[in-house]
């Protein structure tokens, strides 16, 4: 796998996606980012620019261990995938649940961060409310985004497979000290308490789903 990503435990050393609950974190390398920013920018690769690129902008996958996944009654898969659009490195992350022993269930559902502000059993916070809406109407998309940070999400809910997408978006070339990188993190020299960043609900996800 790989350095710009990095399925792994909790670092605090670094910066990591997803927060405390969830075993497997994903964390960005913020020097490879800003090196497919650049490179994107430039255009006219040689080939090893090129596989430089396509090694960052792949699609990465993990499964995701929980105690539902662990027990056998559900399983979980997390998929990344980065594009660039705007000169900005925008990320779809999208979590599959899949039945195995048992349907799926607010219960065995567990918890899932998908920013550092948007969870599960969050208080008052927009995915749970939208997760609440999905599980009373199965099989529709209920769409959301988090006031505090570029991210644009949707949840859609079934017995047999449930999905949660989260669109994030990273920012254009620039230092590891700007918000719009460190504003997503948790952890380590990225994380900023009281940091946030607003943005107009679903202009992340129609940036990324406006790009080729």
């Amino acid at each position: 796998m790989s350095e710009v990503w990095q399925i792994c435990r909790k670092d605090f050393g670094g910066g990591s996606l997803a927060g405390d609950h969830i075993k497997l974190n994903l964390r960005l390398q913020h020097r490879n980012v800003q090196r497919a920013l650049k490179l994107t920018r430039l255009g006219n690769l040689d080939k090893g620019q090129r596989e430089v690129l396509d090694q960052v902008m792949r699609p990465h996958r993990a499964g995701i261990q929980s105690h539902s996944t662990i027990m056998g009654a559900i399983r979980c898969e997390y998929v990344g995938y980065p594009k660039i659009a705007q000169g900005r490195f925008l990320l779809l992350s999208v979590w599959t649940y899949d039945e195995r022993n048992k349907p799926i269930s607010r219960e065995n559902l567990g918890e899932l961060w998908i920013c550092r502000h948007q969870y599960f059993d969050g208080y008052r916070v927009a995915i749970r409310s939208a997760l609440e809406t999905a599980l009373q109407h199965p099989r529709t998309a209920v769409d959301g985004f988090c006031p505090d940070c570029p991210v644009d999400f949707s949840v859609k809910f079934s017995p047999k497979r449930t999905t949660v997408h989260a669109w994030h978006d990273f920012g254009p070339e620039g230092t590891p000290l700007d918000p719009a990188w460190r504003v997503h993190f948790i952890g380590g020299l990225n994380y900023h308490r009281d940091l946030t960043i607003g943005h107009a609900e679903g202009s992340v996800r129609g940036m990324y789903e406006s790009s080729k």
